[in-house]
């Protein structure tokens, strides 16, 4: 019989532990997970949904009010630590998105979700960073034959969805990557706090800086302007001069990839413009079309 022949890959950035280690197999989720199906029946759990982006919401939140109904006792019981798969397309995620459910213990999910569960030997960390990467969707779309339907879902089979492949590492390197990642998270989380406070300052800032409506003065002035007396109201046509042009014509070389930059409106919403070169492509070190191919 011939001897079949398995995917290896390797990635091109690895940590100097698993440098000399065997290389990632494509593994379906088929063989690393188990399919949620428990109803919620009598619970009285939260429903939720799924928005692209952000991950798990309530139901009452996204649409202003519940919208199981009759239905509630079908949904599907999800717990933290479970997946859940949106079949609804999105800008982000045109071939749906999955998210781990943490920190909501038990939810009520539609049961159109595709629900499941990673067995022993896999990191949840790890196939959550995968799916962000959108690993799922780059095969799903293979699949997809049509648009959403009336419901607003893909026609995607749990069949198919199933069948996707995961590059996958051994345990060890799963978490290693996982726990690298979730530092990176945590750091970008800060770093968000404090601009979000630097914000609520200068919003802060503002409001004494300015005066308030009916005011000549601000409430708060810099030493060397305490004395200066009360501001003027003057028209923005006093201080300032507006102009308009039209398009350089075409026979103007130093607008036209010439030394001059502007930027037409129709190219507004453009990612390349005469002001503006192509946008890098995101870093994505686990995507499939960063490994090197290896036959084993």
């Amino acid at each position: 019989m011939k001897e079949e022949v398995k995917t290896v890959m390797v990635p091109k950035l690895r940590f100097p532990e698993f440098r000399g280690a065997e290389g990632w197999k494509l593994i379906a989720l088929q063989e690393v997970s188990t399919p949620i199906t428990g109803r919620v029946g009598q619970k009285k759990l939260t429903p939720v949904s799924i928005s692209a982006g952000i991950g798990f919401v309530p139901q009452s939140e996204k649409f202003g009010r519940d919208i199981s109904g009759k239905q509630y006792q079908h949904y599907t019981l999800v717990s933290d630590g479970d997946f859940v798969f949106n079949k609804g397309n999105s800008l982000k995620f045109p071939q749906g998105c999955i998210y781990l459910l943490q920190g909501w213990g038990e939810v009520a999910a539609p049961n159109v979700f595709i629900c499941f569960r990673l067995k022993g030997g896999y990191s949840n960390g790890f196939f959550q960073n995968c799916f962000e990467q959108n690993q799922h969707g780059r095969q799903l779309k293979r699949h997809i034959t049509s648009g959403a339907r009336s419901n607003g879902l893909l026609n995607i089979s749990k069949e198919t969805f199933y069948g996707v492949e995961i590059p996958t590492p051994t345990l060890s390197e799963q978490q290693r990557i996982a726990d690298c990642l979730s530092s990176v998270d945590q750091w970008m989380a800060a770093q968000a706090r404090k601009v979000d406070a630097l914000k609520s300052y200068k919003r802060g800032l503002m409001q004494q800086l300015f005066p308030r409506e009916g005011e000549t003065q601000p409430h708060l002035r810099f030493p060397e302007f305490q004395n200066a007396g009360e501001w003027e109201p003057r028209t923005l046509g006093s201080v300032c001069s507006s102009f308009s042009g039209g398009t350089p014509s075409t026979t103007k070389p130093e607008y036209y990839e010439g030394d001059i930059p502007f930027i037409r409106s129709a190219e507004i919403a453009r990612d390349r413009t005469e002001l503006f070169p192509p946008l890098p492509a995101k870093l994505t070190p686990l995507h499939l079309d960063h490994f090197h191919h290896q036959g084993a």
